[in-house]
């Protein structure tokens, strides 16, 4: 795994008398974060998990009575859940 630090030049310094006159590119920690979450996972495969949620959530829906169902379809509406 490659633990780079982080060079001066990632810093990019606008005028250092200013109150917070840098920006941190954070776009190359973030990438190798995620390259260090796939690599401690190699044998993940986000097609499948994708399906074994869905199927899970249709479960998770199937047995609801009536008064559960209006209350779902209200937090739908709300933007609280997703259809």
């Amino acid at each position: 795994m490659n633990h780079e630090k982080t060079q001066p030049q990632d810093m990019l310094v606008q005028d250092p008398r200013e109150p917070n006159a840098f920006n941190w590119d954070l776009i190359g920690h973030e990438l190798r974060r995620v390259a260090a979450v796939l690599s401690a996972m190699p044998d993940w495969c986000p097609v499948t998990t994708l399906a074994q949620e869905t199927e899970a959530y249709r479960m998770l829906m199937f047995g609801l009575d009536d008064e559960q169902r209006m209350v779902h379809h209200m937090l739908i509406q709300a933007g609280v859940l997703d259809a």
